[in-house]
């Protein structure tokens, strides 16, 4: 009887942990998408409007950059490098595109009109290609984290009979 809910916790925590690892990859992914949607947001609004950043953000709504506190910090006009690298403390966004928003920050906000419009293009083409790549990889890293966790937990289950 005891054995047999040992083995039935053992197998139940492997499923439930290849379904936090698939919570992760859809958390990182919608975080990434958020990141472009505000970085696309802030191109048009500079580009079309002429509108500096503080006004600029009142007009911007995200719940996952909500969340982190990155967009309540730019809305009380704290410096953007802080608050992207607050953000990305709390954001589960990968290495490249971590370095990426960070680098955004550093530089963001130094120039005039049109260096910025540049310096957003070139971050917008950075991030897209970045997020592209995790689309196509990520799910691939589920299926295997998935197959792997589920097969290691069957050979414990099967061994320990």
């Amino acid at each position: 009887m005891i054995r047999t809910l040992g083995l039935s916790l053992l197998l139940l925590g492997g499923i439930l942990v290849s379904f936090e690892y698939a919570k992760y990859v859809d958390n990182r992914l919608r975080a990434e998408e958020s990141i472009l949607a505000f970085l696309s947001f802030l191109r048009r609004e500079v580009g079309c409007y002429s509108r500096p950043l503080g006004t600029a953000v009142g007009h911007f709504s995200d719940e996952v950059l909500e969340s982190c506190g990155f967009l309540p910090a730019l809305r009380k006009n704290e410096i953007i490098a802080d608050c992207a690298n607050n953000a990305l403390q709390i954001l589960p966004v990968g290495e490249e595109f971590r370095a990426m928003f960070s680098s955004f920050g550093e530089n963001f906000g130094t120039g005039y009109r049109d260096g910025e419009l540049k310096i957003l293009d070139g971050y917008l083409e950075e991030g897209e290609r970045l997020l592209a790549s995790d689309r196509r990889n990520l799910p691939r890293g589920v299926r295997l984290f998935r197959t792997l966790s589920l097969s290691v937990t069957l050979g414990l289950v099967i061994m320990l009979l």
